[in-house]
């Protein structure tokens, strides 16, 4: 018993002695705070996707973190607080950033609780592109004969990292860069930018071309592209008719027509022809107007009673001494003429020089209007015993090897300014004046042509000879 006594009284004691329950102190509660990050938040030049996540932490009153929540997406917004929205785009349902490819660059994402515990937190990411991106484009081709062509532009993008290594290399779509025309006429030179092509026209003389590409990323340097197409040919001279132009100077003495109508050549006095024409360059080659002695070189000098070129008669004139002119050259030569009578006449021409040719003269309509057309083929000075009776055979003019120069009949302008004559009489002047009142000029008609005198305030026609360079 009296150890039960004890015991009890023990007890008692302990229960006496024991502390009290302490009280709890608000001012010591947790907080709640949102804690947020960007995943990935560095990324290559070459770009990529990007997702911002979120925790609900509970932080004690000595801020340590009890516990740790994930946020859900739809308690958080995210927004682009700096930085090219070009570059970043969000989506703010996945909470998801796509950074484009591009050179160095940062971003600034702002998140807000929007519900919740942290309801109003705000935290600012960083995002960080690093490296840059370098463009290289090429033409094919870039280089072009005088009569043109199509080219086609490509690209490619290397993505290089902070450093400098190249990581990346990627062909560049025809929407990923820009193509422009810096140096060059755009006569002469057109773009299509959709197909990224280019055409390059026909010209004859030398001409370099730069384009520009550019890709389309932010700070992408233009880069210049070189296009040449190569000046025309010198001619071959073979023969005295290959120095003579294509083609009629125009009204304004700047350039040749493109066609043989009769409708469209400049006229001039004999005054204003030697003026404008007695040394000039045309796209890159040097002409001049020609002497008489140049006009013999190609037309006989007019002959009574009839000329050596009569589209009428029927005739043969053999061993006909002529000297001429030829690429600045004096030449003396012998040449036959045969006229069969069928409107075409041949000949035999500088016979026992380097020039030796057949020659096929002829009147025909051309739109309703005449035109003078001459064919000549070069022969073999050491080898040729063709006669001028071969040469009028219809099977001798086969095309190959032949030279061609048509002159129009675009007649001439009167001193009243009226244009007579037109689609019947060819006139074209010379450089070489006869006197203060007549000029040397060619002439053809339905009937002949020949190298004459005409009156010099008559407006005729001009055609240009090639200036051989020494």
């Amino acid at each position: 018993m009296r150890n039960l006594i004890s015991i009890i009284a023990l007890a008692m004691l302990v229960i006496a002695c024991s502390p009290e329950e302490p009280t709890p102190n608000p001012a010591k509660e947790s907080i709640f705070k949102a804690e947020f990050q960007a995943s990935p938040a560095i990324f290559s030049a070459e770009g990529g996707v990007g997702t911002v996540k979120g925790s609900l932490q509970e932080v004690s009153s000595e801020g340590k973190v009890i516990k740790e929540t994930p946020l859900a997406k739809e308690d958080f917004t995210v927004s682009l607080k700096s930085g090219d929205a070009s570059q970043l785009s969000l989506d703010q349902e996945s909470k998801e950033f796509t950074v484009r490819k591009g050179a160095s660059s940062a971003f600034e994402l702002e998140v807000i609780v929007t519900q919740g515990k942290a309801k109003g937190n705000r935290q600012i990411l960083t995002v960080r592109r690093e490296g840059a991106l370098s463009y290289a484009f090429e033409a094919k081709p870039d280089h072009f004969t005088h009569n043109g062509g199509v080219g086609q532009v490509s690209g490619v993008c290397k993505v290089l990292d902070a450093s400098g290594t190249v990581i990346a290399e990627e062909p560049l779509a025809n929407d990923q860069f820009t193509l422009t025309l810096k140096q060059g006429d755009v006569t002469e030179l057109t773009i299509d930018e959709a197909m990224k092509s280019f055409t390059v026209k026909p010209g004859n003389a030398e001409t370099d071309f730069v384009l520009l590409a550019k890709g389309l990323t932010p700070g992408a340097v233009a880069e210049e592209i070189r296009i040449r197409r190569d000046a025309k040919p010198a001619p071959i001279i073979r023969t005295a008719l290959d120095y003579v132009a294509e083609y009629n100077m125009n009204a304004d003495g700047s350039n040749f027509v493109q066609t043989q109508d009769c409708d469209v050549s400049g006229y001039f006095t004999f005054d204003d022809a030697v003026s404008k024409f007695a040394n000039i360059t045309v796209a890159g080659t040097k002409y001049h107007l020609p002497s008489q002695k140049e006009w013999l070189s190609i037309i006989p000098l007019d002959r009574t009673p009839i000329d050596y070129i009569n589209f009428t008669q029927t005739y043969k004139h053999q061993d006909v001494s002529e000297s001429v002119s030829v690429g600045g050259q004096d030449v003396t030569s012998t040449n036959d003429y045969y006229a069969p009578g069928d409107g075409v006449v041949y000949a035999l021409r500088y016979k026992g020089t380097i020039f030796v040719s057949a020659w096929r003269y002829e009147v025909i309509t051309k739109g309703g209007q005449r035109v003078l057309k001459i064919r000549v083929r070069p022969l073999d000075k050491e080898t040729t015993s063709v006669t001028v009776e071969e040469i009028g055979k219809t099977t001798f003019w086969t095309g190959d090897g032949e030279v061609v120069r048509t002159f129009p009949a675009s007649g001439m302008k009167t001193s009243s300014g009226n244009v007579a004559l037109k689609g019947s009489d060819g006139y074209f002047w010379a450089v070489t004046d006869e006197g203060p009142l007549n000029g040397w000029g060619m002439f053809f008609d339905a009937s002949s042509s020949d190298v004459g005198r005409y009156r010099r305030n008559l407006q005729s026609s001009v055609r240009l000879f090639i200036t051989k360079v020494k």
